[in-house]
């Protein structure tokens, strides 16, 4: 009888028993928290190991009680042991050791993903002064080099330094129109081999759970409660971001609580786990026309998962979120971050168009908003004639020249009121519609000028000749015939 694989080694839904659900498959195909596809396989299958399921439980009696005796000895040594080196040593030691490829790819990741957010936050946030030590690991030997410790360090020192630079020049972090993505990475991070041997056999939370407490012993107190508080600094960070960009939509994801609400010390491994877990993000817009495709290419550039839905999907969308009642930006962006949470698996992919396709898209919205534009200013200008020569755009049916121009507007430009006309005997109308059509260089006819004359005698305007009559019949020619001739 061949062997039942075990939950979460099948990443195929064709794998799916009705019967028997393998839970960790269904975290897999969900969709409703957006995560980097090789971080949630990772994931996934350290939840789903031997390790998580029942060496974890076991070890966390163990894990708790010597956490209380480490916090009842920094109580009173507060700075005494602080063995720094070691610490980072016992780390590199131990993952090399015993954690599985998913494991360490998970940990390093994290410090690569930092480190561009934090440089994505200085990019785009005007003239600061920070100094900031990037951390990128490339294999586990470099964690050696104080990587832990210096990855809170970065935190807190951005935060103090961004908000000192930002003070001292009298403003805030605000919308970019054109963010730059330069330093975040596209693609997976190029990281040595990872060892994978028998006993590499510890996921990421029984790992980080593990040397939490060793973290507290070997660390002084201030710099062990600093490192727990910087979990909480999901939330600032995310709210940087969502400063950059205009949106809100990122802060839908984060859930370890905010730093000015600390959380105690026993929690710092699963705070630990989140805080990993917060750094994952992707991006749901509405496409509203020819606003978002900026934004949405250059995130798609940099790597991230973005789609783009038509607003009317969003709009109708749980009408009891009412966004229309409270028109903010807020508002709609908690909408569309609801929406993308339970509509995830089935939003489709932005994918940028090529370049002719584009440019040829583009030319037909300009072609459609000319079209439409010359109609409105056509139809303005009949209704201005209809209070000062009504019938006069009927008068000729000749067809529109090479150059968008037209007889009738042209008549009308200089016969803008039925006055014009009609106060003049025919023979000085006549003579005068002969050097028109000769100025403009249309074909005269006697005939026709004539019944031009003899109709304006029978009709009657809504409004007297005036200054402020021509002045809006000439300028509607002016405006109708700039869009007729380009």
């Amino acid at each position: 009888m061949a062997r039942k694989p075990r939950l979460g080694q099948r990443f195929d839904a064709a794998a799916h028993d009705p019967a028997d659900p393998d839970p960790w498959l269904a975290l897999w195909l969900d969709h409703s928290l957006p995560v980097d596809e090789d971080a949630k396989r990772a994931l996934v299958v350290g939840n789903a190991s031997y390790s998580r399921s029942f060496l974890l439980p076991a070890l966390r009696p163990l894990i708790f009680v010597f956490f209380v005796v480490v916090h009842l000895l920094r109580r009173v040594f507060v700075h005494w042991p602080n063995f720094n080196g070691a610490l980072h040593r016992l780390i590199y030691w131990g993952l090399k050791t015993f954690a599985t490829p998913q494991t360490n790819l998970l940990i390093l990741r994290h410090f690569h993903i930092g480190t561009e957010l934090l440089a994505f936050i200085k990019a785009n946030a005007g003239p600061v002064t920070i100094d900031s030590r990037p951390l990128r690991p490339r294999s586990l030997k470099d964690l050696e080099d104080n990587v832990f410790l210096q990855h809170d360090l970065n935190v807190f020192n951005f935060v103090i330094e961004l908000n000192a630079s930002l003070r001292a020049q009298g403003r805030d972090l605000a919308p970019v129109a054109r963010p730059d993505f330069s330093m975040i990475t596209d693609g997976p991070f190029d990281f040595e081999p990872f060892p994978d041997r028998p006993w590499n056999f510890a996921d990421v939370q029984t790992a980080v759970e593990v040397y939490t407490p060793f973290y507290a012993l070997m660390l002084p107190r201030h710099d062990f409660v600093r490192a727990v508080n910087s979990l909480q600094l999901d939330e600032v960070i995310a709210i940087y971001v969502a400063k950059i960009l205009g949106t809100d939509y990122h802060l839908s994801f984060i859930k370890n609580g905010h730093p000015l609400v600390p959380m105690s010390t026993f929690g710092a491994g699963y705070r630990l786990m989140m805080h990993g877990l917060d750094c994952e993000a992707r991006i749901v817009m509405e496409h509203t026309g020819r606003y978002y495709e900026s934004f949405a290419m250059s995130m798609h550039r940099a790597g991230f998962f973005v789609s783009a839905v038509n607003p009317l999907v969003i709009k109708d969308y749980r009408e009891d979120i009412s966004v229309r009642k409270v028109k903010t930006d807020k508002a709609d962006a908690l909408k569309i971050a609801q929406f993308a949470i339970d509509k995830w698996e089935i939003l489709p992919q932005y994918t940028p168009m090529d370049t002719i396709r584009y440019n040829l898209k583009t030319l037909h919205r300009q072609f459609q908003l000319s079209s439409k534009t010359k109609t409105a200013l056509n139809n303005n200008l009949i209704a201005l004639l209809e209070q000062s020569y009504p019938g006069a755009n009927r008068y000729f049916d000749s067809p529109v020249r090479t150059d968008g121009s037209q007889k009738w507007v042209d008549f009308v430009n200089t016969f803008w009121h039925v006055d014009c006309v009609a106060k003049v005997s025919q023979n000085a109308f006549v003579e005068r519609y002969r050097k028109w059509c000769k100025r403009h260089g249309y074909n005269f006819s006697e005939q026709k000028a004539i019944e031009i004359h003899t109709e304006a005698r029978q009709k009657f305007p809504l409004v007297p000749k005036s200054d402020t009559c021509k002045l809006l019949v000439r300028e509607a020619v002016s405006q109708l015939n700039a869009v007729s001739r380009t």
